[in-house]
């Protein structure tokens, strides 16, 4: 495998992991993860996400010179292929942001373009066209994507205060009463979608709170938030957050949980701030919570963690880990 190495850019997108988690009135069980190596061929600079769906997992090479997109087929843990080209060109992408949807669907936009595309998995296994169709949507600054079905999208909008946009309206509690100025850099954060149950989870990934809305007709209804120790100081309309400490790196919905990519500081007491290019300080526990928001588990993988998918039809839980270079691996909660 190729040697990994870090950029500056991806840096400072990607140290946005990790933070302390909120008070729990549960007892909280420490454990080892159940963890198995599935695919050790990453050959990259820097892997960027893996998405799970029924029968297949995707990993993107965001820097990759080819297709981004490559397809893991669940059973063999082989790749069946690669989809969406990055670059300039019509049809293809120059920062992609991707989902998966029903039908083992894979819908991929474009933060700098309004444009979106759906692939199917299956297609690309049996050697047909995976492009099924390209359309002209609102994709531009909206990141992450979901789809809530495969011709509905819901997309996350850092530039508005109610920051969830489904079906041309904006939704959601604010995360601060007051009119802040850089509200862009301070609200992004991760999603993740219950579609059997119809819940959306967010968690930003600068401040210690995390919030699950319930969807109700064309609506989305907010079902319960999770405020935990202030990690910011205001001045007038701008926040600052603590970059000591980060909050959790990405949130999934499984079966029976809700599992997050999130730093144990009583055990790593990280300064987040100084970990620089080491990819070896990446955390390497998941935090699993019922479906209330309790914590319930603190689970360690032992290898330092970069990225975590999970499809809603299970409890495993997939993730990039470094052992010693970037690996697919799986985790039986």
């Amino acid at each position: 495998m190729k040697k990994i190495y870090f950029h500056s850019l991806l840096l400072a997108i990607y140290t946005v992991l990790f933070v302390s988690c909120s008070p729990s009135a549960h007892e909280v069980v420490y454990k080892d993860a159940a963890v198995t190596i599935v695919y050790d061929d990453i050959t990259t600079d820097f892997p960027g996400e893996v998405f799970v769906s029924d029968n297949y997992l995707i990993w993107t090479d965001p820097f990759g010179e080819e297709e981004q997109a490559h397809i893991i087929d669940k059973k063999s843990y082989k790749e069946i292929g690669k989809c969406v080209r990055r670059g300039q060109a019509p049809g293809e992408f120059s920062m992609a942001t991707y989902c998966v949807a029903d039908n083992d669907l894979l819908l991929v936009g474009d933060i700098n373009k309004n444009q979106l595309h759906t692939y199917s998995m299956d297609n690309l296994k049996l050697g047909r066209p995976a492009l099924l169709k390209q359309e002209e949507k609102e994709t531009v600054r909206k990141m992450p994507l979901i789809a809530v079905t495969p011709e509905d999208l819901l997309a996350f909008d850092p530039m508005n205060a109610q920051s969830f946009l489904y079906k041309g309206k904006h939704f959601g509690k604010p995360l601060f009463e007051e009119e802040i100025e850089n509200l862009f850099d301070v609200v992004q954060g991760t999603l993740a979608y219950q579609p059997d149950k119809g819940l959306l989870l967010y968690a930003p990934f600068n401040i210690n709170y995390m919030a699950a809305y319930r969807k109700k007709g064309d609506n989305f209804e907010l079902l319960w938030e999770k405020r935990g120790e202030q990690t910011y100081r205001q001045t007038g309309n701008k926040i600052k957050p603590d970059m000591t400490k980060m909050n959790m790196a990405q949130v999934v919905w499984t079966k029976d949980y809700i599992v997050t990519l999130q730093r144990d500081y009583k055990t790593d007491p990280v300064d987040e701030s100084t970990i620089g290019r080491d990819e070896t300080k990446l955390p390497k526990t998941i935090f699993v919570y019922d479906y209330e928001g309790n914590l319930l588990q603190i689970q360690d993988l032992k290898m330092p963690t970069l990225r975590i998918g999970a499809t809603p039809g299970g409890n495993d839980v997939y993730a990039i880990v470094v052992n010693p270079e970037f690996c697919l691996a799986k985790v039986e909660l």
